[in-house]
């Protein structure tokens, strides 16, 4: 067991195993009556969360060693204390109570053992052990527990050899006297079996707790989950938010290779893409800059509203038009709201995502972007069209400005809003959102970086290009709900993307959908 003749120090209660100092420190008793779980169990003490043995100095073991001593010869040392206690004086007063309560509680099947309980601590010289006993005295001391000195333990050198593992003779307890009853309900609280949580013990995400077992949980599993599973990472600046994601995703991947999107500014899922392409998984990287072949038309799905079904949803009147997107809070709705989304696309585009033009939108206003989306659908179906544009928006919303059915101030109200939405048909946002989309190609994982969007200035254009991205991925998912494959939408440094009032609704709208 040793490389070297172990010895001892009587003077210090220090035993020399391999030039390494050695002690063991015997509680006297308990101060107070234990909690449940008081020695492993997690508790909050200010700001922080931690149990007592997160707290003990590195290399400290706890021993607790009961002895299975018959009842009946405990309730005659109980009886024989009680008949002591004779006098009228207060502390045999208080005797005979103590004992009194003793002897219920045993009838009551609360038995009472002797217990010993002691510490091994190992230094690294003799003044860091002293330092680690003192530690270990002001933790106990602090928790209940009333430990015995080195100095005034006599028996040290010989504690630290009798609370070995089968080295305990309870007859040598008739004269070190180190044991003490306590009650089998306080044992158990004392023992450490109380652990932390150890997960589902379906291995799809594998983390440590802090005693150091594996805690898993499976996200994708049905038994660890009611309907859909959403994740919210947060954390400071450099806390690994990002290098978590990157964790997690390559064990999602290893065990139920989903569908993989991952929107992301800055570049940090760059090299997972490569990592995952070089595994042979598809990969299909994008990046919105300047002269990059992207379009992410936000209207594209508005031929479908000319179902004569979705054109009876349209009120004809804004009385009819619902007062909050999320009406139906809290329900999954009988699917998607392909207008709604468009509708709210539209409404970021018009106002730039300013909380202040936003709040101008009257019920009126939202019916004439409804209508000039589905003016828009119309126009381009007949001349034979696939894929309503910007420019057809906006076309439709000057059309309306031209109906010489509605009042004036309805269609200056539409040339503006047409105006507003026209900023989206030049430049940089018209290459990104006036041009016809190709599908994308049906990868396993499909990573967007934000590129020139996520800087300061662009935020409209970040919010159209985010909303017209989930209703692909929205698309692909309808199309392949059955085929049990998962689908993961990951959103990294989502501060950026979730800012504007308008997208956390359409956030809110699409995810409760994708239950």
């Amino acid at each position: 067991l040793t490389l070297s003749l172990p010895y001892s120090d009587a003077t210090s209660a220090t035993w020399w195993f391999d030039g390494l100092p050695h002690t063991v420190i015997s509680i006297q008793g308990l101060r107070r009556a234990p909690e449940i779980g008081h020695m492993t169990a997690e508790r909050s003490a200010g700001d922080h969360l931690f149990s007592v043995f997160d707290r003990l100095p590195e290399h400290t073991v706890m021993v607790l060693t009961l002895t299975a001593r018959p009842q009946d010869a405990t309730r005659n040392h109980v009886a024989l204390v009680k008949r002591a206690a004779v006098g009228d004086s207060a502390e045999a007063a208080l005797t005979r109570e103590d004992a009194t309560r003793v002897e219920r509680e045993m009838a009551a099947g609360n038995k009472l053992y002797p217990l010993g309980m002691a510490f091994y601590m190992r230094g690294d010289s003799p003044d860091n052990l002293r330092e680690r006993v003192n530690q270990l005295h002001a933790l106990l001391l602090a928790n209940g527990l009333q430990p015995i000195g080195r100095e005034g333990d006599l028996l040290g050198l010989d504690s630290y050899l009798r609370n070995l593992p089968m080295a305990y003779d309870p007859a040598f307890d008739r004269k070190s006297r180190r044991s003490r009853l306590v009650f089998s309900r306080h044992i158990a609280n004392l023992l450490p079996v109380y652990g932390r949580s150890r997960g589902t013990g379906h291995p799809g995400l594998v983390f440590f707790n802090r005693g150091a077992e594996p805690l898993v949980f499976d996200p994708l599993h049905p038994d660890d989950r009611k309907k859909n599973a959403h994740m919210l990472i947060l954390g400071p600046t450099g806390a690994g938010k990002s290098a978590l994601l990157v964790y997690l995703l390559q064990q999602m991947m290893a065990i139920h290779r989903p569908r993989i999107f991952i929107i992301e500014a800055g570049g940090a899922f760059t090299l997972l893409g490569q990592h995952f392409k070089h595994h042979g998984i598809s990969v299909n990287q994008v990046t919105l800059n300047p002269g990059s072949d992207v379009s992410l038309p936000p209207f594209a799905d508005a031929l479908t509203l000319l179902d004569r079904e979705r054109r009876i949803r349209l009120a004809s009147d804004p009385e009819a038009i619902p007062e909050s997107e999320d009406e139906e809070e809290g329900g999954e709705g009988p699917g998607r709201d392909v207008l709604g989304e468009m509708e709210i696309a539209a409404r970021i585009m018009i106002t730039g995502g300013d909380e202040r033009e936003d709040a101008r939108m009257t019920r009126a206003d939202r019916l004439l972007i409804r209508n000039a989306i589905l003016l828009a659908a119309t126009t381009v179906s007949q001349r034979g069209g696939d894929q309503v544009l910007t420019r057809d928006v906006v076309a439709a919303l000057n059309a309306q400005g031209q109906e010489p059915t509605l009042p004036d101030h309805r269609r200056h109200r539409a040339t503006e809003m047409a105006d507003g939405m026209a900023l989206f048909c030049s430049g940089l946002a018209g290459d990104f959102f006036d041009r016809p989309g190709s599908p994308w190609p049906e990868v396993d994982v499909t990573l967007v970086e934000m590129g020139v969007l996520a800087r300061e200035g662009y935020e409209d254009q970040l919010t159209v290009a985010y909303t017209a991205m989930m209703s692909h991925i929205n698309q692909l998912v309808e199309r392949h709900q059955s085929d049990g494959r998962p689908t993961l939408v990951v959103t990294d440094e989502g501060h950026i993307i979730t800012t504007n009032p308008l997208l956390a609704r359409y956030v809110v709208k699409i995810t409760k959908m994708w239950r």
